[in-house]
């Protein structure tokens, strides 16, 4: 009887993993209102608790500040480094946010926020909507700015996106491990079956 290569099992259990990897914010302008959308996980092994708080969507490009998501009680984890402004806008609160409250705070030294209770890893998903205004009128630049933490297998990053949306969904490695496994078990099936006829016929 055929078996599937031990090692071509590995590997697909490896890539049917949990796959999420940093978070990614893009803003960008859609039907005359301003969106922001967010996705990804964060490992905040490699940063210092820093207290907890409620806090509501909104933006300072100034400051580097974006929260987005459900207003709710965050907590925040000290650490990062990357730019100190993504923009030269002041306060502008979102007037509508939905998903997991996730922050950014580019202030040295440096802030995440993660809702209260969160398990680095987890996957993220949020979102902010500004209505009737625009990347300029709330004063962000536009390109991509990054920050990053921790090395090694604590390394992660935050990575926002300014004027340009979110791609189109793609199947994650996570996906495509099944649909790669579900194939190769396809073909294995049909290769035992006529394996089978040819011994007994």
């Amino acid at each position: 009887m055929k078996t599937i290569p031990s090692a071509a099992v590995a590997l697909l259990l490896l890539l049917s993993g949990n796959t999420f990897a940093a978070y990614t914010l893009y803003f960008f302008e859609s039907g005359g209102n301003v969106v922001a959308s967010g996705s990804g996980s964060m490992n905040l092994g490699a940063l210092s608790p820093a207290g907890s708080g409620p806090l509501s969507p909104g933006v300072i490009a100034s400051a580097g500040l974006v929260f987005t998501g459900t207003a709710g009680t965050v907590d925040a984890y000290l650490g990062i480094s990357g730019p100190p402004a993504f923009g030269g806008g002041g306060p502008v609160g979102a007037n509508a946010g939905s998903g997991d409250m996730v922050g950014l705070d580019s202030t040295m030294p440096g802030f995440v926020f993660a809702p209260t209770g969160y398990v680095s890893g987890a996957a993220l998903t949020s979102s902010a909507t500004w209505t009737a205004t625009s990347l300029a009128s709330l004063g962000l630049t536009p390109g991509t700015y990054l920050w990053t933490w921790g090395t090694g297998p604590t390394a992660d990053s935050f990575t926002v996106h300014i004027g340009i949306a979110p791609p189109a969904s793609i199947p994650t490695l996570s996906e495509w491990g099944l649909l790669v496994l579900a194939v190769l078990m396809a073909g294995w099936a049909m290769h035992h079956r006529f394996w089978l006829r040819s011994r007994v016929g």
